[in-house]
């Protein structure tokens, strides 16, 4: 089992971490790299979908929704974000392209 360390001074809200862990738990390989996109995602600021596409030039998007590759693996993190209020909503963490 792995435990997230949540701290407050975080600038953006990310729900659904528990989706997060059982990723890690189920793809042990994948976990610094799942780690590194909540470090990235849970303490930035993104106004748009450009500044998402600056910092994660393969993100898949659609409307408010958005798909994370994530490297050295077939896993993808998708979400719902809301640009105004800062929440990222995790989805689902599945096998991608």
């Amino acid at each position: 089992m792995v435990v997230l360390v949540i701290q407050e001074e975080f600038e953006v809200i990310i729900v659904a971490k528990n989706k997060l862990t059982k990723a890690i738990d189920i793809h042990p390989i994948a976990r610094e790299f799942l780690l590194g996109w909540y470090k990235i995602v849970s303490e930035s600021k993104f106004f748009t979908e450009q500044d998402l596409k600056s910092t994660f030039s393969d993100i898949r998007c659609d409307n408010d929704q958005f798909d994370f590759s994530i490297p050295g693996t077939r896993l993808q993190i998708c979400t719902s974000i809301n640009f105004d209020t800062q929440v990222t909503y995790i989805e689902t963490i599945r096998p991608g392209r």
